[in-house]
């Protein structure tokens, strides 16, 4: 089981003629796709070659499974379309899911006060104070924090929230950033005049867990979130998601327009976008009615990760028929 495109040589080691591997040709493979995102020279011409010596593929997530065969324009513009849809009958997507021992709130020694969906409220006031002395804000509970976790690169969005950042500092919230990549220096300079928001680049994941349980709401800015690994680990905190409507995004969070919602989309993937849903999540807070119901079905929503596990486990044994009939 090889997973993402920087392991793919491995698939052509798996069957080469090389006699140093020959032990392993009757081997049965599953690659598992993460992003596209890099695909191009050798890893594309690697990654194309897993595809179709794998006896089964998986994606992250079933909305990004079901994205990548639909939209053939952007698999052909990268140079997947053939390859992919060649293996469509051995093709699924399985939603990834959070380490929930890790990742709990009601056992975290990592973050100021421990709480649970049915208690949160002083739990995550103590820890937003606790962030709030850290990022060097106003130690005021009652603003509505947001945060974001991840690289900061283009994958993960940043452009769209560097764009947005001016608007956002004019809003009466405050914006914890957390993580490195190309991007910091960028970011650093653009909010270093605004007092609402603050940068800080490093990034551990006993301190994200800080961030997840301090903030009132999770900003998601990748174009396609194709696991929502990051969405689920801030939703176990009662970090109300704010993403874009796209991967697995789709799978995890439910709008408030509906009756079971835990979370605000974005379907276009600008700044202006991005704003609108920040502003609505804004406005969603000051309802005292409406805010403790959003938290506590945000952290209720539960992946169960054997659920995840058995698909797995069924894909091994196809890909291990396959490779028997392949055999004989």
């Amino acid at each position: 089981h090889i997973f993402n495109a920087g392991t793919t040589p491995v698939a052509k080691l798996l069957r080469s003629k090389n006699i140093e591997y020959a032990h392993l040709n009757k081997t049965s493979l599953i690659f598992t796709m993460h992003n596209l995102i890099g695909l191009k020279n050798n890893v594309l011409k690697d990654t194309n070659e897993a595809i179709k010596l794998s006896d089964f593929i998986t994606a992250t997530s079933n909305s990004f499974a079901t994205e990548l065969l639909s939209d053939t324009q952007r698999i052909s513009k990268i140079g997947l379309s053939e390859s992919l849809i060649q293996k469509k009958g051995s093709f699924l997507g399985i939603l990834s899911g959070s380490d929930q021992e890790l990742f709990n709130p009601e056992t975290d020694n990592d973050i100021a006060q421990t709480y649970s969906k049915n208690y949160f409220s002083i739990g995550k006031r103590k820890c937003k104070e606790d962030l709030q002395d850290i990022a060097e804000l106003e130690k005021n509970p009652q603003l509505p924090l947001f945060g974001f976790v991840g690289r900061l690169n283009e994958e993960k969005g940043i452009e769209i929230l560097i764009d947005a950042l001016p608007q956002i500092s004019h809003l009466n919230m405050q914006f914890v950033i957390l993580g490195k990549g190309p991007f910091e220096q960028e970011l650093i300079k653009t909010t270093e005049r605004y007092k609402n928001v603050k940068v800080l680049t490093r990034f551990d994941y006993n301190f994200s867990k800080k961030i997840y349980a301090a903030s009132d709401f999770f900003i998601c800015t990748t174009k396609c979130e194709t696991s929502g690994t990051s969405i689920l680990n801030a939703m176990q905190y009662g970090a109300v998601p704010i993403a874009h409507y796209k991967g697995a995004v789709v799978d995890i969070v439910s709008r408030v327009e509906n009756e079971d919602c835990n979370g605000f989309i974005f379907t276009e993937y600008d700044e202006v976008s991005l704003l609108e849903a920040i502003n609505k999540a804004i406005k969603y807070y000051k309802s005292r009615e409406k805010w403790p119901k959003l938290v506590k079905q945000t952290m209720s929503f539960y992946l169960n990760p054997l659920d995840s596990a058995k698909k797995y486990e069924n894909c091994y044994e196809k890909a291990n028929k396959s490779m028997k009939i392949f055999c004989n």
